[in-house]
C-alpha cells in the first residue's frame, strides 16, 4: 500500500484471512496506540442470512 500523495498521514493495515471472513487492523499516527478491528464477511452470506431473516419476520406478522 502507499500513500495517495506525500502529504497524507502514513497509516498501517493488517489482514488475516480466514474461511469466511477478513480480519482487518487499521492503525496510523493520528491514533497512536489505538487500533480499529474489522471483522468482514462475504457479501453474499449477508444476503442470504437477510432473505433468511426478512422470511421469518413474514412467517411471523403472518403476510
Amino acid at each position: 500500500m502507499s500513500p495517495v500523495s506525500n502529504a497524507t498521514n502514513v497509516g498501517c493495515v493488517r489482514g488475516r484471512a480466514g474461511l469466511a471472513s477478513l480480519r482487518l487492523t487499521i492503525g496510523g499516527p493520528e491514533n497512536v496506540g489505538r487500533k480499529e478491528q474489522l471483522l468482514l464477511y462475504p457479501e453474499a452470506r449477508i444476503m442470504v442470512s437477510n432473505q433468511e431473516t426478512k422470511e421469518k419476520i413474514e412467517e411471523a406478522t403472518g403476510r
